[in-house]
């Protein structure tokens, strides 16, 4: 059967679409926010995560007056002090500060902020929830997203990827995560909060990142129809502490390469230690960050798993940055003369768009096997994929989604087309 006749792909359409103009009627996310500023006098802003970064640039740029209301910052981390010149304290101490209204943020979906602040005796009305997809979402209008996810896919290659993509959309513009149960994938998994982490005969060390940890043992970065074999030459950007250097070195064996990019300086300390440790002697460090220019960029460290990459284009304040180095692939693989790249893994907190601008040759020379993080945004999900085709429409691309501590983890895998 083909897969537009099929009845879910009708029901998609019809949901998606009235779900789409509900939120371009409202408009857009950042005018409500704004107005939301405008009416009151003492304004908390909860959790500190990229999307409070986000709107807390706009506001000291285009409305400071309104920036000035800001009270204080709050989190759940112990290792926050300041966030875009604001104090940050701890959630549980929001009583002591006389606040009109909590922006209460999220990068995802905000079922958890929210239970959060209602848990400390927030009441609703004192509550303006909002989401960075959400966010996005509302400054296009139904038929460009339409479009976008229709064109999307047509180009997947199996009806898997295609109902996995919709249900996707559909935990997005519903805000409803428990839709994306329907992934958890069920493994052999006991957290360890030291980060001491053992893998196919490795210890590894310093892998807080509980969704590393899951992904590790869940090998996510591997799928029935894309992997990793012997003798591959692997590009690992978004190396974090070395786990996905060690399962990739598991498949490529002693023949094969890995090149592991980490920007981050303490991640990158911790990622020579497990490559020592473990002997993992064909597993090749770049601190340096993958990016469409080679050129120096804002590297903003968090408390969690990641890091958040932003260029100096981008307006950033003072603390808690670092200036690194950045190259594109092409460019990378020009000046270590590399003869062959298999398979590019990526997991870059929201840079893949850029990463691929500048790995074009590389790609077109090498046809390598991907598998791309594309759940960092609205954006990603669309353009990530018609990029990829546009740069090799012989790619067969597969789409699939795995729920280990947050229910978020959407890979693209591509393969070249067999003749």
């Amino acid at each position: 059967m083909n897969w537009s006749d099929v009845s879910f792909v009708k029901i998609f359409e019809t949901t998606a679409w009235k779900i789409l103009h509900e939120i371009h009627s409202a408009g857009k996310e950042m005018d409500r926010i704004v107005e939301v500023f405008k009416a009151g006098e003492k304004m908390g802003i909860y959790p500190c995560n990229r999307y409070s970064r986000k709107i807390l640039r706009v506001l000291k740029k285009k409305h400071p007056e309104l920036f000035s209301k800001i009270v204080v910052a709050f989190d759940g981390s112990d290792n926050l002090n300041f966030m875009e010149g604001l104090n940050v304290r701890k959630l549980d101490d929001i009583h002591k500060f006389d606040i009109d209204k909590l922006l209460v943020t999220s990068s995802k979906f905000p079922s958890d902020q929210k239970a959060d602040v209602t848990a400390v005796g927030v009441p609703p009305e004192k509550m303006f929830v909002t989401s960075l997809f959400r966010e996005e979402l509302s400054q296009y209008g139904p038929e460009e997203v339409m479009d976008g996810i229709s064109r999307v896919l047509s180009i997947l290659s199996d009806h898997k990827s295609r109902v996995v993509y919709m249900l996707t959309w559909f935990s997005l513009l519903l805000l409803e995560k428990e839709i994306l149960s329907v992934f958890e994938s069920p493994v052999d998994f006991d957290y360890s909060p030291k980060g001491e982490v053992s893998y196919s005969g490795m210890t590894l060390s310093n892998i807080e990142s509980k969704e590393c940890q899951y992904g590790l043992a869940l090998e996510i970065y591997r799928t029935e129809k894309v992997f990793p074999e012997q003798g591959d030459t692997v590009f690992d950007i978004g190396a974090y502490r070395g786990d996905t250097a060690a399962f990739f070195r598991k498949y490529i064996g002693e023949s094969g390469n890995v090149y592991a990019f980490e920007p981050d300086d303490v991640n990158f300390r911790f990622l020579l230690e497990n490559i020592k440790s473990n002997c993992m002697n064909n597993v090749v460090p770049v601190k340096k960050a993958i990016l469409e220019g080679r050129k120096r960029c804002s590297l903003i460290a968090t408390p969690r798993s990641g890091s958040f990459l932003y260029v100096l284009k981008d307006e950033v304040d003072t603390e808690s940055v670092t200036e690194i180095d950045a190259i594109t692939i092409d460019g990378f693989v020009q000046i270590e003369n590399i003869e062959k790249v298999d398979f590019i893994k990526s997991d870059i907190e929201g840079c893949e768009m850029e990463m691929f601008e500048g790995a074009v040759e590389t790609i077109k020379s090498f046809r390598p096997k991907l598998a791309i993080a594309i759940y960092h945004s609205i954006f990603d999900i669309i353009n990530i994929p018609l990029l990829i085709n546009s740069i090799n429409p012989g790619y067969e691309i597969y789409i699939r989604h795995y729920v280990p501590v947050e229910p978020w983890e959407i890979i693209l895998y591509a393969r070249n087309r067999k003749d």
